[in-house]
C-alpha cells in the first residue's frame, strides 16, 4: 500500500465539529474525523447525567474495519487491503465559561492482508495526541454561530514520526459551527437537524534533523518502491490515514509545517445521520541549498497537497452506542499528470493498488 493509502484515517480520527457527532449522540468514525478536521463537536446535553458523566462527556472508543478499493480487483494493479482500527479518546470537561476541555487520542491499527512494509509488521500505532479545546470562545447572538479553538501536541509514537526524528508537533486552530433545526416536530418533539462546521489549523513539526532516516536519501523506512507512485510528501503526524502513517518515505526531506482545513455538514433525523466532510491538507518540506552533487538535488521538495473526502451514514442504537458505514478517500490533490484535481470522495484516476479509497464499517461508544 502506498503512503497515501496509509494516510487515510479510517477508524476514528478527525473532522468536523458536530458532523458525525451531534449533541448527545454516538457516531462511529466521528473521533478520527473531529481530530483531523481540527473542529469541535457541539456541546452535548448534560440533563439527567451523573457528575462523572458530565465531567467525562464526549469520551469515546471506536472500532472500525476498512476495505481498500484494491481488495475488489484480481487483475492489473490490485493490492488487497483489509484492516481493523482501534481508537480511544478520553475527554475531561473543566466546566469553565469557555467550555474548556482537555482530551487525548490513542490509535492502533491491525492489517489482515499482507503488509507492504519491509518487515511485514501488521500492528501500527499512530501518533498520540494531547489537546486543550475551547468549545465556546464566542457565540454571535443573532446568527447563533459559535467560534471554537484548540491547541494540540502531537507525540511521536508512530514508526513514521520516529523515522523522521520528530520531537513533537504543535498545532493551533479555530473553527465555527452552527446547528440548524427545521421541519415539523415528530411525536417525540424532534425536528430535522443540520450541523455545519468550518475549521482550519496550523501545525509546526519539531525534529532533530531536516532529513528522514539515518542520512539524506535513506530509504530503509520506505514502502515497497514499486508501489510508491503517488509522488506525494507525507509529513509526520499527518494522521489522516486509513492505515497508520508508518514507514512512509516520500523523499529525504521532512515536513517543516502544514495547514489543515475542513468543511463539513451532517443531516440528522432522530437516530439517523448522513455526514459529508471535505479536508484539504497542505504540507511544506524543509528547504535545502541547491547542489547538483547532493543526494537532495533531484528530490520533490516544497509544497504537497492532499484531499480527504468522507461520506458516512450513522445510526444510534442508543444514546451511547452507534454504528456507521461509509467511504473514506485520501489522496494527492492532483492526478498523476499534475494538471487536474482528483475527485475528493473517490479516486478515479489512480491505480487501485494505491487503495486511496476505502469503505468502512464501525461501531462506537460514547459517554
Amino acid at each position: 500500500m502506498t503512503e497515501q493509502k496509509q494516510l487515510f484515517c479510517w477508524c476514528s480520527y478527525v473532522l468536523a465539529a458536530g458532523l458525525f457527532v451531534s449533541a448527545g449522540y454516538a457516531r462511529a468514525d466521528g473521533g478520527t474525523v473531529r481530530d483531523d478536521s481540527n473542529t469541535l463537536s457541539l456541546t452535548s446535553s448534560t440533563a439527567s447525567k451523573s457528575w462523572w458523566q458530565e465531567r467525562f462527556a464526549g469520551s469515546s472508543m471506536e472500532i472500525n474495519n476498512y476495505f481498500g478499493s484494491g481488495s475488489f480487483y484480481t487483475s492489473g494493479y490490485s493490492d488487497p487491503y483489509v484492516a481493523t482500527a482501534f481508537y480511544v479518546r478520553p475527554t475531561i470537561k473543566l466546566g469553565t465559561k469557555r467550555e474548556l476541555t482537555v482530551w487525548g487520542r490513542g490509535y492502533l491499527e491491525y492489517e489482515y492482508t499482507k503488509p507492504d512494509n519491509p518487515n511485514g509488521r501488521r500492528y501500527n500505532p499512530l501518533d498520540t495526541w494531547l489537546g486543550l479545546s475551547a468549545r465556546n470562545l464566542y457565540t454571535e447572538a443573532h446568527s447563533k454561530i459559535r467560534l471554537a479553538g484548540l491547541v494540540r501536541a502531537i507525540l511521536p509514537t508512530s514508526f513514521e514520526s520516529r523515522f523522521q526524528h520528530m520531537v513533537v508537533g504543535l498545532s493551533a486552530g479555530l473553527s465555527v459551527n452552527r446547528l440548524f433545526q427545521f421541519g415539523t416536530p415528530d411525536p417525540a418533539g424532534k425536528k430535522w437537524e443540520l450541523a455545519v462546521s468550518l475549521g482550519s489549523a496550523f501545525t509546526k513539526f519539531i525534529q532533530t534533523s531536516k532529513y528522514r532516516g539515518a542520512f539524506a536519501g535513506d530509504s530503509t523506512g520506505c514502502l515497497a518502491s514499486n508501489l510508491n507512485t503517488s509522488g506525494g510528501l507525507v509529513g509526520a503526524g499527518s494522521e489522516g490515514s486509513a492505515a497508520s502513517s508508518t514507514d512512509h518515505c516520500g523523499g529525504p526531506l521532512n515536513t517543516n509545517f502544514g495547514f489543515t482545513s475542513s468543511l463539513g455538514a451532517a443531516l440528522i433525523r432522530r437516530r439517523v445521520s448522513l455526514g459529508v466532510t471535505m479536508i484539504v491538507i497542505n504540507q511544506f518540506a524543509y528547504a535545502v541549498p541547491e547542489d547538483q552533487f547532493a543526494a537532495t538535488a533531484t528530490i520533490n521538495r516544497g509544497r504537497s497537497d492532499f484531499t480527504w473526502g468522507l461520506i458516512s451514514l450513522g445510526y444510534d442504537i442508543t444514546d451511547h452506542l452507534g454504528v456507521s458505514l461509509g467511504l473514506s478517500s485520501y489522496q494527492p490533490a492532483l492526478d498523476s499528470t499534475y494538471n487536474h484535481p482528483r475527485f475528493p470522495f473517490f479516486d478515479f484516476s489512480g491505480p487501485n493498488a494505491n487503495n486511496f479509497t476505502q469503505a468502512f464499517v464501525g461501531v462506537s461508544g460514547t459517554i
